[in-house]
C-alpha cells in the first residue's frame, strides 16, 4: 500500500483500539514527506520515483527517435526507511 493509504489505515487501526506497533505493523511504499510526522512514524519503502520517471522517459524516447526495441532491464537503488510503525 502507498503512504497515503497507510496513514489511513493507521487512524482505523487506533480508532479500533489497536496499538501499532504492538498489536499490528504497517508497513508502506513511497517514504513521502509527511510519513515521517505521523504517529506513530510510518515505516516505508523508499523508491526513488523521480528517478525512474527520469530514466523511463529517456528510454522511451530513445526507442522512437533510434527504432530500439531490445528488451532492457535496469534497476535502482531502494531501502527501507524504518520509523516506529513496524517490529
Amino acid at each position: 500500500m502507498n503512504d497515503i493509504t497507510a496513514i489511513g489505515a493507521i487512524r482505523a487501526i487506533h480508532e479500533c483500539g489497536y496499538r501499532i506497533p504492538d498489536d499490528i505493523s504497517v508497513i508502506s511504499m513511497d517514504d513521502i514527506e509527511i510519513a515521517q510526522y505521523v504517529s506513530p512514524m510510518l515505516t516505508t519503502m523508499h523508491i526513488p520515483i523521480e528517478e525512474m520517471g527520469k530514466m523511463t522517459a529517456k528510454i522511451l524516447i530513445d526507442r522512437i527517435r533510434n527504432g530500439h526495441t531490445l528488451p532492457l532491464k535496469m534497476s535502482l537503488p531502494y531501502y527501507m526507511a524504518k520509523r516506529e510503525s513496524c517490529k
